[in-house]
């Protein structure tokens, strides 16, 4: 079925129906203007996953974080990688497992922070590593500084 079969009469036929229907139905490469479709050799299939992914960016450029984790499929590496050069913004790509990795993507000096500390997975940096990425992250401060104590109280007790 195609997903132009359920718009209002009105819309069917147009080549590009309103925005506020858009919404309402899958949009693939196929849907998109051809000088759209040259311009994007790859997407990213899920489109819950391309619009947190692209309301990352956003947040990145209206500079309401410096720096952005995002865990996804590693299938969608390609596309993520080809989006963040497009943009010019800086970036560094984390294997998780076989089918995941961790995508960090922001300033500069952000990135050359984390690439120096990210050569393991997060579940094993240390504390003080976990505090400064949470900070980057824009994480609650006061979340953060409980987080750090409460790790480092948990490692007391267990080397006791």
């Amino acid at each position: 079925m195609n997903p132009t079969d359920v718009l209002p009469e009105r819309y069917k036929g147009m080549v590009h129906p309103p925005m506020k229907l858009r919404r309402h139905f899958p949009v693939g490469a196929q849907d998109l203007r051809p000088n759209e479709r040259e311009n994007m050799q790859r997407f990213i299939p899920d489109p819950y996953e391309r619009k947190i992914f692209t309301h990352h960016i956003y947040e990145y450029k209206k500079g309401l974080r410096n720096l952005v984790l995002l865990t996804t499929s590693r299938s969608n590496r390609a596309a993520i990688e080809e989006r963040l050069k497009k943009e010019n913004i800086d970036y560094y790509i984390q294997e998780v497992n076989e089918t995941k990795i961790n995508v960090f993507f922001g300033d500069r000096v952000c990135i050359e922070i984390i690439q120096q500390m990210s050569f393991k997975p997060l579940s094993e940096l240390t504390d003080e590593e976990d505090f400064i990425i949470g900070i980057m992250l824009g994480y609650d401060r006061l979340k953060q500084c409980e987080r750090y104590l409460k790790r480092k109280r948990n490692r007391k007790a267990w080397k006791s």
